[in-house]
């Protein structure tokens, strides 16, 4: 690309556009970094929830039926255990601050500070 015949300005102006392509190019390719691991990121939590939601079901239906067949009605043992997943929603609605909102802000945080902890690194 560079001739021994351009003038230092045309090699300036060639570093300029050279750098400026570089420049797009890495931040293309950053973007394109983290929106893959946003992406990746929302799969595995739907993934991971239908497959949690099918294994508490499956489990759910074996308890009430254990405890159903323990206290002699059916009927009893589903009750307990849709009594008990009531209990399990009061608490943590009670507690939904401590349990939900302070660790889903850490992550958050952490998050943000990642790239500031990367460019600290490198230095």
């Amino acid at each position: 690309m560079r001739n021994s015949d351009q003038t230092p300005v045309e090699r300036l102006f060639q570093h300029i556009k050279e750098y400026i392509a570089a420049q797009r190019d890495l931040l293309l390719t950053i973007a394109a970094k983290k929106g893959g691991d946003v992406i990746y990121g929302i799969v595995l939590a739907i993934v991971l929830f239908f497959l949690a939601c099918y294994f508490l079901m499956i489990f759910s239906i074996g308890i009430a039926y254990g405890i159903g067949v323990l206290i002699g009605s059916i009927f009893w043992g589903f009750m307990i255990v849709a009594l008990l997943y009531l209990l399990m929603a009061v608490l943590i609605w009670v507690l939904r601050d401590k349990l939900l909102r302070t660790p889903i802000f850490k992550i958050f945080f952490k998050l943000a500070n990642t790239d500031k902890e990367e460019a600290h690194e490198q230095e």
